[in-house]
């Protein structure tokens, strides 16, 4: 055989082996490989919901007593305030427009949004703990409260980074990493519990702070390379990624306040064992939704590495809004069931008290599941004003039923205030989820120019 006909069979041997790289993957072994992506997932997210609000909180509760846990329970609300907002609209950003990056492109992203959330969460925690003092100092706020807050703002700090410097790993479909170091932190969290037994109730935000701080810098020893290597910095990327992640985080922080601010208005209006009762009503039913819940943060995992909602399938968009009514009423059914006895098993001190709270709570956080079935689409594919919007009107409703409701009626006015919070947070989600399945997609090439996160070299071609 002559070197043209190798040359040909080495071609044809080429094609043959692109066409089978090639070939669909198919039902079944698309189902292995996303049972796979959720395996690990929900590994990640038992330790985090699971075992605070299963394990811990009812046995510092048991330990600590109801006024003292109260008092934490109110000091953690009003940091998680802010709460994430810093990291999750870095990381929204990052999952909108990351798919369009090579591999350079992606590490030289990933290094740049590291220095820009280490430097604003730490501005952010230094003003906060200043803010503190300056209470404790003025008198304020009583000394106890103002310190466990300041303590408890470093642990949010450190959750803020953790979830920016695991952003790049679900894009990259490396769940297990991600599952790791998402869930090491509420492991360590756990050093509460001897704190607790060696000092008392100051163990408890110590303790809780200690593990998070723990898990940031394992997690940063770990992936130093990733997060420290050269180039460090690149001024053009960061210029242009700042202004897609203040819109997000702004729209992230006015959605996510508003449960916290009902919190922090009872404790204000009302009694730390007041929110020891709104708190237990609310974990409880929130520990029955977290199944529904965190499969909607995995659906944003999986349609990150899509470009455009064109690549998705036409009969799921179609099906999807349904199945979705019907998971919220199907929910329904499950809290009216599930959530008495398990309050009871939970926390036990306060459950008699919480009964009515939670009947009152139920439907909002049924009708509250749309969110959790919108959120991949509508954060991927929506326009940043829809995001804003969403925020705004979240948290409009959450303050204004806030201010009417908890004053005259306390911790009743405060679940009443919940419920309609997450009933019309949830119905604005589902809304603009509807206006993006039916109205026109955005190409990839518009999505990405759009939030301007890179027109470099990084991108790919």
């Amino acid at each position: 055989m002559g070197k043209d006909e190798l040359r040909r069979a080495d071609n044809a041997s080429s094609l043959h082996s692109a066409a089978v790289a090639r070939k669909p993957e198919g039902v079944f072994g698309r189902g292995r490989r996303i049972s796979g992506y959720l395996f690990w997932y929900v590994l990640a997210t038992l330790p985090q919901q699971g075992l605070p609000q299963l394990v811990l909180f009812p046995l510092c509760l048991h330990l600590i007593g109801s006024e003292n846990f109260g008092k934490f329970v109110y000091a953690l609300g009003m940091i998680r305030i802010v709460n994430l907002a810093p990291a999750r609209g870095l990381r929204n950003a990052l999952f909108r427009t990351i798919a369009g990056l090579t591999e350079e492109g992606r590490s030289l992203l990933m290094r740049t949004t590291f220095a820009l959330a280490l430097g604003a969460v730490s501005g952010i925690c230094l003003l906060a703990i200043l803010g503190c003092l300056g209470a404790w100092v003025s008198g304020a706020a009583e000394s106890e409260l103002a310190l466990w807050t300041a303590i408890l703002i470093l642990a949010v700090g450190a959750q803020n980074l953790i979830l920016v410097t695991t952003s790049d790993l679900p894009v990259r479909r490396r769940f297990a990493q991600s599952a790791l170091w998402e869930s090491i932190g509420s492991v360590l969290v756990f050093l509460a519990l001897p704190g607790i037994l060696l000092i008392g109730q100051w163990g408890l935000p110590i303790g809780y702070t200690v593990g998070y701080l723990t898990a940031l810098a394992l997690l940063l020893l770990a992936r130093h390379r990733t997060l420290l290597g050269t180039p460090q910095f690149d001024k053009g990327m960061a210029k242009r990624v700042s202004m897609t992640w203040a819109v997000l985080s702004t729209s992230a922080l006015l959605f996510g306040s508003g449960p916290y601010i009902l919190r922090t208005g009872l404790g204000s209006w009302g009694s730390y064992e007041a929110v020891s009762v709104f708190y237990a009503s609310v974990a409880t039913v929130q520990l029955i939704a977290a199944p529904v819940v965190n499969l909607g943060a995995f659906g944003l995992r999986l349609v990150s590495a899509h470009t455009s909602k064109e690549s998705l399938s036409p009969r799921l968009l179609r099906w999807y809004p349904v199945a979705a009514v019907m998971a919220a009423v199907c929910f329904y059914g499950l809290v009216s069931w599930a959530a008495p006895w398990l309050v009871h098993r939970l926390y036990p001190a306060v459950a008699d008290s919480a009964l009515e709270p939670i009947s009152i709570i139920a439907p909002g956080v049924a009708v509250s599941i749309l969110i959790s079935a919108a959120r991949p689409l509508v954060v991927k594919f929506s326009p940043r004003r829809a995001l804003l919007t969403i925020g705004i009107v979240t948290m409009g409703t959450h303050l204004a039923c806030a201010l009417l409701l908890i004053p005259p009626w306390g911790l009743i006015g405060a679940a009443w205030a919940y419920c309609i919070g997450a009933s019309v947070s949830g119905l604005t989600w589902f809304g603009f989820l509807l206006a993006g399945i039916v109205g026109p997609g955005e190409s990839a090439d518009r999505v990405a120019s759009g939030d301007g996160i890179d027109s470099g070299p990084g991108r790919s071609t």
